[in-house]
């Protein structure tokens, strides 16, 4: 993926330098890297701090996968929209919220397990593996 604007940022998980909240999450392994992952009603990733004015989120589709509550906000802009992870062959790694352009803010990113799915998934589970930002 190509960011237009400064120089694209990768921001992990666990990466130490921004804060994350993802402790109820559990630690998978896919064949691309590390992912958190939940299938527990109301379990969320909380990330702050992060400055960007534009930005994408990974994550693995699966047919287990539920529907995913995402929220961006800053000091005066908020967005929020559902967006299911089902998918009927296992996709890890991949660009759920396509690059988009958004007022240059510090902003708070939430990922919530809203506990709803697709009629076809088998689970309500959501991951998360990185963000891009820049």
């Amino acid at each position: 993926m190509k960011l237009r604007g400064k120089a694209p940022e990768q921001i992990d998980f666990n990466d130490e330098r921004y804060n994350y909240y993802y402790k109820p999450w559990q630690r998978s392994q896919t064949g691309e890297g590390p992912i958190v992952k939940t299938e527990t009603l109301g379990d969320y990733v909380d990330i702050w701090g992060l400055r960007f004015s534009r930005m994408a989120w990974f994550a693995e589709r699966s047919p287990y996968s539920g529907i995913a509550g995402f929220k961006i906000w800053g000091k005066d802009w908020e967005i929020q929209e559902m967006i299911d992870l089902y998918s009927p062959t296992r996709d890890s790694k991949i660009e759920l919220i396509l690059e988009r352009d958004y007022p240059e803010d510090d902003y708070t990113v939430t990922l919530l397990n809203i506990g709803e799915k697709n009629p076809e998934a088998l689970g309500l589970w959501l991951s998360h593996a990185y963000f891009i930002i820049s």
